[in-house]
């Protein structure tokens, strides 16, 4: 499983890369895509500073930020993004 957090407009591109279907609203779990890979997206605010794993920027505590997981049937999905976000569960 890959586990990046984003800056939402990162987060958005990788809507774009797994190739949404019109009827699936982004952050909706599980999501496949037609290579059997999922994705899940939390959005939420940082507990703690990061940087965006897809673009670099500096992403502050308090700041918007998605976790991203990307997933395969191998390597199933597993929560994780409470260590990094605010009131995810």
């Amino acid at each position: 499983m890959k586990r990046e957090i984003c800056c939402p407009k990162c987060a958005k591109s990788w809507q774009d890369t797994m190739k949404w279907t019109a009827d699936r609203k982004p952050g909706e779990f599980p999501a496949v895509n037609g290579d059997g890979e999922g994705m899940r997206q939390v959005p939420g605010k940082l507990a703690l500073n990061c940087t965006c794993d897809g673009c670099g920027s500096d992403l502050l505590s308090g700041s918007d930020a998605v976790a991203v997981s990307l997933y395969h049937y191998q390597a199933p999905y597993f929560a994780w993004e409470d260590d990094f976000l605010v009131g995810t569960r």
